[in-house]
């Protein structure tokens, strides 16, 4: 018996088992594109690497509590809420992050931040401050007061700090050395006697 098959039928239905021929080259592009099923431990697919560059929000939290002030072990107990309570394991963590040198990088310019607003609040408070002071000297009443704004405006001007004048006197070798066997000749004096 002759079995009549129709040859579209047979091509649509088969057709998964038709495999293409393709170059190396377009191979790697698709393998390139395909995900791998297989997973690391923190589930990103294997053969991938975290993000350069990048800080995740606990080391930006870190970063965050040093610049208010914080050690490095109370940051690091801040920002990542760790799950021990040995003291050497989380200095040893803490350590390890803020050796990181993204984490260095933000906390370098965190820092040197913080320095530059400091000193800049700095002057607007000093600023205030003798502005405050010749304030209280003009409408103070009472002489003690007025005397007492002017003598601390002029200390914080350095008026009045103590100046001691030196002299350097340059001495040539040879007459120190005069003077040396000068001395120990009247010191020889002494002792004999």
């Amino acid at each position: 018996m002759k079995q009549v098959v129709n040859t579209e039928d047979a091509i649509e239905n088969h057709s998964h088992d038709i495999k293409p021929d393709y170059s190396s080259e377009q191979m790697r592009t698709m393998v390139g594109r395909t995900t791998d099923t297989l997973r690391r431990t923190d589930s990103k697919p294997t053969g991938t690497t975290k993000e350069k560059g990048k800080l995740t929000a606990k080391q930006r939290m870190f970063v965050h509590y040093i610049v208010q002030g914080m050690s490095n072990r109370e940051a690091y107990k801040q920002a990542y809420k760790p799950n021990t309570t040995n003291e050497g394991t989380i200095a040893s963590n803490a350590h390890r992050t803020a050796s990181d040198p993204k984490v260095r990088a933000l906390l370098d310019a965190s820092l040197s931040k913080s320095e530059n607003s400091l000193i800049n609040d700095e002057q607007a408070m000093r600023r205030h401050v003798m502005e405050e002071l010749l304030k209280h000297s003009r409408e103070m009443d009472h002489d003690g007061h007025k005397l007492k704004a002017l003598e601390l405006m002029g200390k914080a001007v350095s008026m009045f700090t103590d100046r001691v004048e030196k002299t350097v006197e340059n001495i040539s070798a040879e007459t120190l050395k005069d003077e040396l066997s000068k001395h120990l000749a009247l010191l020889d004096a002494v002792t004999k006697h």
